[in-house]
């Protein structure tokens, strides 16, 4: 029986840091289903355009495979979903961006959907 997986975005920059880790990661994976939120997907290409991050963010870009599903998270959370698990990540810090912890928040919003 396959299973089901998800990679987040600093997975996939790990993997994006070193062949060996993606290797062990694609191992362990193996034939599951893959499934990447829409969100670490755009938070990737925002990286592949920042000079400081560019070159990992289009590696792990490139590490993702085409038969991995993307997920449309506004299908099941709404922004304040988001927004709100995004004020609990950061625990009373000031926000750097509007884009901090977003995948983390988004991944958290979902899974209080379940």
């Amino acid at each position: 029986m396959r299973g089901f997986g998800s990679l987040d975005t600093s997975s996939l920059l790990s993997m994006a840091v070193d062949k060996d880790i993606e290797a062990a990661v694609s191992d362990e994976i193996g034939t599951d289903h893959v499934v990447i939120i829409d969100i670490v997907q755009d938070e990737l290409t925002r990286r592949a355009a920042v000079p400081e991050a560019a070159g990992l963010a289009k590696i792990a870009i490139s590490s993702i495979k085409p038969h991995w599903s993307v997920m449309d998270t506004a299908r099941y959370v709404t922004l304040e979903d988001v927004q709100l698990a995004q004020e609990g990540v950061a625990d009373g810090r000031i926000l750097t961006d509007n884009w901090q912890h977003w995948a983390e928040s988004t991944i958290i919003a979902l899974a209080r959907r379940v």
